[in-house]
């Protein structure tokens, strides 16, 4: 799986990116179904393609290979991941500041506001204040919140990387089974602990732990995994059984075990398999970014959505997706030159 087959993983993380946006719009807009447009069946459609774990998935995949071929500091590995993440964020929070004012200066009390921005701009994006629930669908950008799990997995990859590194396989089972339990228990005692203790668990990476290291087990063993997992009917057949549904999983505070393990096989197996030479730029972290702040502007300026309000607010995305990346190829040009 060289760097000339990332067009086939682009293309995978486009349609997972547009997978969040059109169940987001879905749902927020309350579109009425059209003719040939069911969203319960274009829901188990993408469903294979679902974004987050996907691109849970991929990051585990690409950042164990990466970290194996060229070992680095932590200093110049912390930089590489504050690169890639803050620079557009912190452009996608202030858009959405701006928009706040706009729309609801009213409501606001400044100090929770403040602590808001300081939260999103650095690791706790999932806290919203009460005063900024009257914006939008009440939350100025949610999708944020894997944001925060991003950060724990940068961390703590850093440092399973030393341990599990050229280990052999029952090191891996042994540690695979562990964030298994790491989920998996946690959901039978759901209904017996405080609701925001467990909510607060949910935001750690502790329950997702599994979906990123699995596919860091795969990059770990590719030299064995890789060549099996290469297959067009390999693709066929997980998306098959993906849009079905298999009859048993454990849910756990994550994501459902089992299938959370075949979304990201079938992401390896996508992505190294499908050519698509056409996609060139991958902006789905872009897309990821500004869709919420899109749907929230449109929520106050559109008393009843319709079908052209979604086909307005998937045309703003992609336009200020395509912006923010043409922005931030600029920022990092200057800081590459400094």
């Amino acid at each position: 799986m060289g760097l000339k087959k990332l067009s086939g993983f682009t293309l995978l993380k486009l349609i997972a990116a547009f997978q969040v946006v059109y169940i987001h719009l879905i749902t927020h807009f309350h579109l009425p179904p059209v003719p040939f447009i069911k969203p319960p069946d274009i829901f188990r459609l993408l469903s294979p393609f679902d974004g987050v774990p996907v691109f849970f998935s991929l990051s585990g995949y690409f950042l164990w290979k990466s970290l194996s071929a060229r070992p680095l500091g932590f200093r110049d590995y912390a930089r590489r991941r504050v690169l890639r993440i803050f620079p557009e964020l912190w452009m996608v929070v202030a858009f959405s500041i701006v928009s706040i004012l706009i729309f609801c200066r009213q409501e606001l009390s400044a100090l929770p506001f403040l602590g808001w921005i300081a939260a999103q701009a650095t690791f706790l994006q999932f806290w919203t204040p009460d005063c900024l629930r009257s914006f939008g669908v009440g939350c100025p950008n949610g999708s944020l919140w894997t944001i925060t799990i991003f950060l724990q997995f940068y961390l703590v990859v850093f440092f399973l990387h030393r341990l599990l590194h050229g280990k052999k396989p029952i090191a891996w089972l042994l540690t695979l089974l562990v964030s298994a339990g790491l989920n998996v228990i946690p959901g039978y005692f759901a209904s017996g602990v405080p609701q925001l203790l467990y909510k607060l668990y949910q935001q750690t990476i502790l329950p997702y732990l599994s979906v990123f290291l699995f596919t860091a087990c795969v990059a770990e063993f590719e030299d064995v995994i890789g060549c099996r997992i290469k297959s067009i009917l390999l693709v066929i057949a997980l998306y098959a059984v993906l849009v079905i549904g298999i009859p048993f999983d454990f849910q756990g505070a994550g994501y459902p075990l089992f299938r959370s393990m075949l979304i990201g096989l079938f992401a390896l197996s996508f992505g190294s398999t499908i050519r698509f030479g056409l996609l060139k730029e991958d902006i789905s972290y872009e897309i990821y970014l500004v869709h919420m702040p899109v749907v929230n502007i449109l929520l106050e300026l559109t008393e009843a959505p319709n079908w052209g309000t979604f086909l307005t607010a998937s045309g703003l995305t992609l336009l200020l997706a395509l912006t923010l990346y043409q922005l931030n190829r600029r920022v990092l040009n200057r800081l590459d030159a400094a």
